[in-house]
């Protein structure tokens, strides 16, 4: 057999090889990852250019193009049949982990499992489960989905579940699991990402000296506990949890660059390390913790004190924007700045916040044009780039020509007319302007 032959049985086999996994998952999102500012790389930064968010917009988050989200709604569960064959069902809700690409259409499960019906009476980890009392998606880390199921614990008030799920593998982990025994518990405080590792604080929690009775009535939690702290890292590549070094007492990692971590402290001042844990220092310009990142700027977005704060470790300065408009929510996309208002004044505002009146607020809400604006990364330089004089709207996530938003019409003669399951969530095509609701993902129930 010649050399050309086998180099093209070769090549035919890696791509059938490739054909046979890609198969496996339908709907998986192309990755359209690009830096939004270019970074010098020898110099300090949170992120080499790309976005990085710590928090979630309204229990949902951006992968790719996909919008991960939770979606409630409600279906009737059956119960038993009758000796006369009626069928009994209940009313009853269900939650779980899917994503929309505004791309295809199409919304789907997270779960890759291709057996699994991600409804009631199966065992899919993106069911958030009946028990659980809150839900809360952490974010992404490339392709890993990182989320925590919360529990009521008499003791240590939450119990934390909290897992990894590769959105093109299928696989899942269990990471930073908290725990208790006799008069000692664990438990992990907030979390950060930089690269392709995951950091959280681990705070070891000492109960023996605080009149804690393991054998007694009433609960750690009414305790006050000899706490330790300290850095722990989940490495993505390695599949290992490694704790780094001690830090003061329930100090939480709040940043992380190429070169130090960040910490908050109670009293809410920001402290900052090298990456082996020396130089503990007292930042003396960087006044809040920041939540958003995108290469040397680090943002925070106060919509209650209506103003953007914007740290620069380039200058280490802090550059605090007021708010010009009421219903302003700020989001950072790979464009820059980008927030959502209403044209209604303040003054109507200040007075709706006033009275405890809902549709009176909703009133207000809808009564001015929905707004959105864009600005530079550094806070220079606001334009406005979408308006609609009928509807509310509040804009999550941007990419590309969508705007994913929050979007309600509001009907004075009948206030109550809202259906909170999935009705508000639609994308917005920033070329065409066609808003397009998103849809429910099909239930699969079994009645036996």
């Amino acid at each position: 057999m010649n050399k050309e032959n086998i180099f093209t049985i070769i090549l035919l086999t890696l791509l059938l090889v490739f054909i046979s996994c890609s198969s496996i998952y339908t709907d998986t999102p192309e990755v359209t990852l690009k830096n939004a500012i270019e970074v010098n790389p020898d110099e300090e930064y949170f992120t080499p250019g790309n976005i990085y968010s710590k928090n979630h917009k309204e229990f949902s988050w951006l992968y790719n193009d996909s919008w991960i989200y939770v979606e409630t709604r409600e279906y009737d569960r059956y119960v038993s049949t009758l000796t006369d064959g009626t069928k009994c069902y209940v009313k009853d809700k269900v939650a779980r982990f899917v994503k929309y690409n505004p791309n295809t259409g199409i919304v789907s499960s997270l779960c890759l499992d291709p057996n699994c019906t991600h409804s009631p009476g199966s065992s899919c980890l993106m069911l958030i489960p009946q028990e659980c009392d809150i839900y809360n998606p952490q974010g992404m880390v490339g392709d890993w989905f990182m989320f925590t199921y919360s529990f009521v614990d008499e003791d240590i008030g939450l119990r934390r579940e909290a897992y990894v799920y590769n959105l093109k593998t299928g696989e899942g982990i269990k990471i930073f699991e908290g725990d208790k025994e006799d008069y000692f518990a664990t438990v992990w405080k907030n979390r950060c990402v930089f690269g392709n590792k995951l950091y959280s604080t681990k705070n070891l929690l000492d109960y023996s000296n605080s009149g804690y009775d393991p054998a007694g009535v009433n609960p750690m939690s009414d305790f006050k506990p000899e706490t330790k702290s300290y850095l722990g890292v989940y490495d993505f590549e390695q599949r290992k949890e490694t704790v780094l070094f001690e830090v003061p007492a329930n100090y939480t990692i709040s940043a992380v660059t190429n070169k130090r971590f960040f910490f908050k402290a109670e009293d809410g001042s920001i402290y900052s390390c090298d990456h082996n844990g020396e130089n503990m220092t007292k930042e003396k310009n960087l006044d809040f913790s920041p939540q958003d990142f995108c290469g040397t700027y680090a943002y925070g977005f106060d919509n209650e004190a209506q103003e953007i704060k914007i740290y620069d470790l380039r200058t280490d300065t802090v550059k605090n924007i007021p708010m010009e408009y009421p219903f302003q929510n700020c989001i950072l996309c790979n464009e820059g700045i980008m927030f959502s208002t209403c044209s209604v004044s303040y003054q109507d505002y200040i007075k709706a916040k006033m009275i405890p009146n809902w549709n009176a607020y909703m009133q207000l809400r809808h009564d001015g044009a929905a707004w959105v604006y864009l600005m530079d990364f550094d806070g220079s330089n606001s334009e406005q780039i979408y308006e609609n004089e009928d509807l509310g709207i509040v804009v999550y996530y941007a990419s590309g020509d969508y705007l994913y938003a929050w979007v309600t019409d509001y009907d004075p003669s009948n206030p109550t007319n809202y259906n909170y399951m999935n009705s508000t969530r639609h994308i917005i095509n920033r070329t065409t302007g066609e808003i397009t609701p998103v849809p429910l993902l099909e239930l699969v129930l079994v009645e036996e």
